[in-house]
């Protein structure tokens, strides 16, 4: 364990909060790439610092809880803009973000059971979709692109 890594990894989960929380939404390159961010070195700290406890079980568990859980927030912050593109904004991140998301679950779920890799690998883009519609239901007068 580099406490250098675990002080980046937080680092990076206190901006993506920040990001997320944000009251004035971003304009829609921002939103994609605050999205991208979230769905790349967002799971990758989270997968790192949950790596830490030394129990097998508890981050396969916590890995179950937590991919979805931020693939939703990456539809959501990505939907999340000042234009009308909110639905455009989401299936770029879900298209784009696809390939380097999938590298990082095989390097930090090798050492898990195969099935966890698939199940995150599938549920990554409806879950992202999952954070769109949350954030077209939020906020009714934004209308899909």
């Amino acid at each position: 364990m580099n406490p250098l890594i675990v002080a980046v990894s937080i680092s990076i989960l206190i901006t993506l909060y920040k990001v997320a929380k944000k009251p004035n939404p971003p304009q829609s390159p921002a939103a994609c790439g605050a999205g991208f961010f979230i769905a790349t070195a967002g799971v990758a700290s989270a997968l790192y610092l949950l790596a830490i406890v030394p129990s097998s079980l508890f981050y396969l568990a916590a890995s179950i809880l937590i991919l979805p859980f931020l693939s939703t927030v990456a539809g959501y912050v990505s939907a999340r803009t000042t234009e009308d593109t909110s639905s455009m904004n989401a299936k770029i991140v879900a298209g784009v973000a696809y390939i380097p998301y999938a590298i990082i679950c095989f390097l930090s779920l090798s050492d898990l059971p195969g099935w966890i890799i698939i199940y995150a690998l599938i549920c990554f883009v409806p879950c992202v979709i999952v954070g769109l519609k949350v954030y077209q239901k939020c906020n009714p007068v934004v209308s899909d692109a």
